[in-house]
C-alpha cells in the first residue's frame, strides 16, 4: 500500500546524495556544517529554511555512513620529488661530515602551534576508513 500518514519526508533521494557526497568530499566534516551548507545552498535545497541535527544523522545512517576514528594518511611524504629531496640532503650532510673543518647541526621548528589538536572521528560508508591527510612527519 502506498505511504499514508505521518510526515513527509524532507528531502528527497537526489538531496539526500548531495548530503552524502560532501561527506565523502570530507570525511572530518560535522553535522553542523552540513547543516549549514543545506540551509545555505538555495539550488539545490531550495524548500528548506531549517532542518535538524538529527534528521542529518538519521539521513547518513539510512545511506549506510558510520562515525569511525579517522585513518591519518601522511601527504606527499612518499612522491619521487620528495624521495629526491631527502637523498640529496642526506648527500649533503655526509659531505659537510667528511670535511676536515667540523660542523655543528641547528634544527629549527617552524611550526609554533600543536598540531595534537584535531578531530579524532569522522564518518564514512560502513566498510571503508574515514581517511584524512596530515603533514608527513608533524603529530602522532
Amino acid at each position: 500500500m502506498p505511504h499514508r500518514g505521518g510526515r513527509v519526508a524532507i528531502f528527497t533521494a537526489a538531496q539526500e546524495t548531495l548530503i552524502v557526497d560532501m561527506v565523502r568530499d570530507n570525511n572530518l566534516i560535522r553535522l553542523r556544517e552540513i547543516r549549514d551548507k543545506v540551509i545555505a545552498n538555495n539550488v539545490n535545497f531550495e524548500r528548506i529554511d531549517d532542518v535538524s541535527l538529527a534528521t542529518i544523522d538519521r539521513v547518513l545512517r539510512r545511506q549506510k555512513m558510520r562515525m569511525k576514528l579517522v585513518y591519518r594518511v601522511p601527504f606527499e611524504r612518499n612522491s619521487a620529488r620528495h624521495k629526491d629531496l631527502r637523498y640529496e640532503y642526506v648527500q649533503r650532510i655526509l659531505k659537510l661530515d667528511a670535511m676536515a673543518r667540523p660542523h655543528e647541526y641547528l634544527f629549527l621548528d617552524e611550526a609554533g602551534f600543536n598540531l595534537q589538536k584535531r578531530r579524532q572521528r569522522g564518518r564514512n560508508i560502513i566498510g571503508q576508513r574515514a581517511i584524512t591527510e596530515v603533514p608527513g612527519q608533524r603529530g602522532g
